[in-house]
């Protein structure tokens, strides 16, 4: 994996997850899956990349969940930081609602927002037409905004 891809992995990692540590892990996991990848069969290496990245943040995230068995969520022990805490319940209800999107959302929603992609470029990358990336954009953007409506405030 060149450097510049590598680089654009760990960002989109960083984004998802807002851990250094853990966007480091990530990248190395992609690096290490991207070795054994038979390339000849991806049509594009960076939709491929970013959708694996996604995938692979989600099953961090879902791996550190507390359980349902009624185990505590982890508290910041220093009480006088909490736009950090606030960013990271932010980043984490970020992942989890794309999570709850479909494919075609998710993928289209994290290039168009974090990659800063033209829907021609979407569309191309993932094999559809430009109406249709767009539709699936502006209805993962509405289901996203829906369900953080409470980070509004």
């Amino acid at each position: 994996m060149n450097e510049s891809l590598r680089a654009q992995v760990y960002a989109w990692a960083f984004r998802l997850l807002g851990n250094h540590h853990d966007a480091m892990d990530v990248t190395q996991d992609i690096m290490v899956v991207w070795l054994g990848v038979d390339r000849s069969r991806i049509e594009c290496e960076r939709a491929w990349l970013r959708r694996t990245t996604t995938n692979r943040c989600i099953d961090l995230m879902r791996k550190r969940r507390p359980s349902a068995a009624g185990e505590a969520p982890h508290q910041c022990e220093n009480a006088a930081d909490p736009p950090a805490l606030d960013r990271t319940e932010l980043a984490q209800a970020v992942a989890k609602s794309l999570e709850m999107l479909t494919e075609q959302q998710r993928c289209a929603v994290i290039a168009k927002v974090y990659d800063r992609e033209t829907f021609a470029k979407i569309a191309e990358s993932m094999g559809i037409s430009l109406s249709t990336a767009k539709t699936h954009y502006l209805r993962g953007l509405q289901a996203l905004r829906s369900k953080l409506a409470s980070f509004r405030d």
